[in-house]
């Protein structure tokens, strides 16, 4: 074998092996589109048992009925302030409420309700979701759409079908 020959075989193999790289991306992507691009719209039900369909909870001086909390978010950062991360506003049928807690002690008030942390601000509940599309998740009587983290996606799609 000559030079020529082995060069050859080289640039041969290494087309090879883009080309199997450059499939094994189409496939990734592809699997990642069809995956996200489920829908899910919740059908109007009566809950079932588990989870409680309403209680009531205490955060610091107030007390709310969970059927009236909509969403619980993280402080926003301001031009003038830095938001402090263990501040959330509860977001409920009669307005907002700032409270001082983390998600971990929120959600430790919360377990056994139908609520669900689906990113890294927000905790929503999903007694009021309307729909769910391609990560973006629509509460019914609120004009935002939330986005949801992808690695929340699967385990809320379980949660919602359950209920």
């Amino acid at each position: 074998m000559n030079i020529d020959n082995i060069v050859n075989v080289l640039v041969l193999i290494s087309l090879l092996i883009g080309v199997v790289c450059a499939w094994y991306l189409i496939i990734k992507a592809w699997k990642t589109f069809f995956r996200t691009k489920k829908t899910v719209v919740v059908k109007q039900q009566q809950p079932i048992a588990t989870p409680q369909a309403c209680g009531v909870v205490s955060f610091g001086p107030i007390k709310l009925n969970t059927e009236s909390i909509i969403q619980i978010t993280s402080q926003k950062e301001t031009q003038e302030s830095k938001a402090d991360p263990r501040i959330k506003i509860i977001y409920y049928e009669q307005g907002t409420h700032q409270i001082y807690a983390s998600f971990s002690e929120i959600l430790e008030k919360l377990a056994g309700y139908n609520f669900y942390r689906i990113n890294q601000q927000q905790v929503v509940n999903l007694d009021r979701v309307e729909s769910f599309t391609k990560g973006k998740l629509q509460l019914k009587g609120v004009n935002q759409t939330f986005s949801v983290s992808p690695k929340q996606t699967t385990e809320l799609l379980q949660r919602l079908n359950h209920k």
